[in-house]
């Protein structure tokens, strides 16, 4: 059965089984499908899947030199993950987020292809990342205590109603409900009216980051002691995630572990 690639939209053929057959699980968009079967062999090539990289947050630390790497805990971390362990001993907090797992390399076909998700209103590929998310989820629930909410990183007011939707909170609840783990929206709020933070020092930014995000009055979700996946797309500086793990921290949570798409 020929069918499109989610990405370039070519015909191909993906790979079949009997099962597939009795389930018509091919036919049902809806379905969190195994990765080959939406991608055709030539974008399964440009996916680069992330592997024995950066022990906290998944970054490949093959290419970076040697004076970028440290050794952590038997294995190695990069220079940004060292310099919030720094930050994180500075604000005697423990650890405030646990770990990120980032599935695939943010090169230019995943920025692609994100930015036609998130920018051009491409809904339709929340499923295909779901999927890719799902597919490496055994590798990521072995390095974490046992989750107990999923929640997605909150746009702003202002940004929500630019795009019309949140592109990790789609991602999100198809992850949760298909592993069967609680889901939420609402464990914090975005405030509205961030500025560039590129013209602005580090010790400025790691400050006014604690303030990017606030309690939301109508969470319903008790999260004292429990241990929270946040999801979102891209993990880059590692601010965003950190920010949102630092205020529920604060508000009891145990652990905060994130899950991306891309590094």
């Amino acid at each position: 059965m020929s069918m499109s690639c989610l990405a370039c939209h070519h015909a191909f053929v993906p790979p079949f089984s009997w099962r597939d057959l009795f389930t018509v699980s091919v036919l049902r968009s809806e379905v969190l499908l195994p990765v080959e079967q939406w991608l055709c062999v030539q974008c399964r090539s440009k996916l680069v899947l992330l592997r024995d990289g950066c022990l906290l947050c998944s970054r490949s630390v093959h290419d970076l030199d040697s004076r970028y790497v440290a050794e952590y805990r038997g294995g190695q971390i990069c220079f940004d993950c060292r310099r919030w362990l720094e930050w994180e001993e500075a604000q005697q907090s423990g650890r405030v987020l646990t770990c990120n797992r980032s599935v695939a390399q943010y090169n230019a076909w995943m920025q692609d292809l994100l930015t036609r998700y998130k920018f051009r209103g491409d809904e339709r590929l929340r499923y295909f990342f779901a999927s890719l998310l799902y597919s490496h989820w055994n590798g990521m629930a072995q390095q974490m205590d046992k989750v107990d909410v999923i929640a997605p990183i909150p746009l702003s007011a202002k940004r929500l109603k630019e795009r019309g939707f949140n592109q990790s909170a789609l991602v999100a609840r198809l992850l949760a409900d298909k592993i069967g783990i609680a889901y939420t929206e609402k464990l914090l709020l975005r405030r509205d009216g961030e500025d560039k933070q590129s013209k602005k020092g580090r010790e400025e930014r790691l400050k006014e980051m604690l303030q990017k995000f606030l309690n939301n009055p109508e969470q319903n979700v008790d999260i004292h002691g429990k241990n929270i996946l946040l999801v979102d797309d891209i993990y880059t500086t590692g601010a965003t995630l950190y920010a949102a793990a630092y205020l529920l921290k604060k508000r009891g949570a145990k652990h905060i572990y994130a899950y991306t798409l891309a590094r």
